[in-house]
């Protein structure tokens, strides 16, 4: 059997749940992430998170154009990559 794809892997029902996910405006242009902060958040990746979910959040925190250019990088849409080809 193929490896599925990391958009086959992330599809999920739809039917039923309507806009169940709102984005909210942000109005700020410039963030400061804080070293203690991304250390903890690092060392709870390890330990918590698949290598799809952390692919998958990489990607869609990216900008359309910072998809693209990564997309064009990975020989194509990077969805379309197995968890491994997207890793590598």
């Amino acid at each position: 059997m193929a490896e599925r794809t990391m958009e086959e892997l992330l599809q999920a029902p739809t039917e039923g749940y309507g806009e169940a996910i709102v984005l909210p405006e942000i109005n700020a242009d410039h963030f400061e992430i804080k070293t203690n902060l991304l250390q903890l958040v690092q060392a709870t990746i390890l330990r918590s998170f698949t290598e799809l979910t952390q692919v998958d959040t990489f990607y869609n925190g990216l900008n359309e154009n910072e998809q693209d250019s990564l997309n064009a990088a990975a020989g194509g849409n990077l969805l379309s990559k197995t968890t491994r080809e997207a890793l590598t």
